[in-house]
């Protein structure tokens, strides 16, 4: 087991960093979304940083309380909240994602079938390509 330090720049540097949601990559690179940074980390299998990207703010690419991260089969981010993004695998901003409600949780079937709870029912999307 491999454990990644100070994953987080901005807040996390001085140990406020306390909401960090992971998700995987069908390649088993780590995505971490740092809900208080605003901010995604990409880590290789072994933990290796790769990239970093967004940042808090209304500008394009950039999260505003983004709380949630999912990786589909083609290896796109969605992080969703009040902007819900959606970037490649590099952090290159891919569009925003439509969706109803606040999100709880977001994952992929094997098919690229999107399930999003809100926290009281769980709602499907067929994403099909992006690009």
């Amino acid at each position: 087991m491999n454990k990644i330090g100070k994953a987080i720049s901005g807040p996390a540097d001085s140990g406020t960093e306390n909401n960090l949601q992971l998700a995987t990559d069908g390649v088993e690179n780590i995505y971490v979304l740092g809900v208080t940074a605003q901010t995604v980390v990409k880590y290789s299998p072994m933990g290796k940083f790769i990239t970093r990207f967004g940042s808090y703010g209304t500008r394009p690419g950039q999260f505003n309380s983004e709380t949630n991260i999912a990786i589909n089969c083609q290896g796109m981010v969605f992080a969703f909240g009040d902007n819900n993004l959606v970037f490649d695998s590099g952090g290159l901003l891919i569009k925003n994602f439509d969706s109803t409600g606040i999100q709880f949780g977001a994952t992929f079937d094997l098919e690229d079938n999107l399930y999003i709870t809100n926290g009281v029912e769980v709602l499907k999307y067929t994403i099909g390509s992006l690009q």
